[in-house]
């Protein structure tokens, strides 16, 4: 996308947002998954709820504009998730419950 304007930048960066709260929502669901401790997996499920909803927000405001909510991945993002997946395969069973 060619950012022109300041309604442009708005719009690119709506679309980045999206991109972010839905690798997270991912992310949150499949932590929430593997969690032991069900104060812990409460906590993910319901901030993953929460993401979901700013996600639809987020695609109702770019909707209003005319403009597409998928247009890329947001690279940041994308990349501490799989940092925090190649650590979660680290984590052994009792290491993940809290005592």
């Amino acid at each position: 996308m060619k950012i022109d304007n300041f309604k442009d930048l708005y719009i690119a960066e709506l679309q980045e947002l999206v991109s972010m709260e839905d690798q997270l929502s991912d992310a949150l669901k499949r932590m929430a998954d593997v969690a032991v401790h069900p104060s812990l997996k409460l906590a993910l499920a319901e901030h993953q709820q929460e993401t979901v909803q700013q996600a639809q927000r987020l695609q109702n405001i770019l909707r209003r504009h005319g403009a597409d909510a998928r247009v890329h991945t947001d690279q940041a993002v994308e990349s501490l998730i799989e940092e925090t997946a190649k650590m979660m395969k680290m984590v052994t069973q009792d290491d993940a419950t809290l005592r």
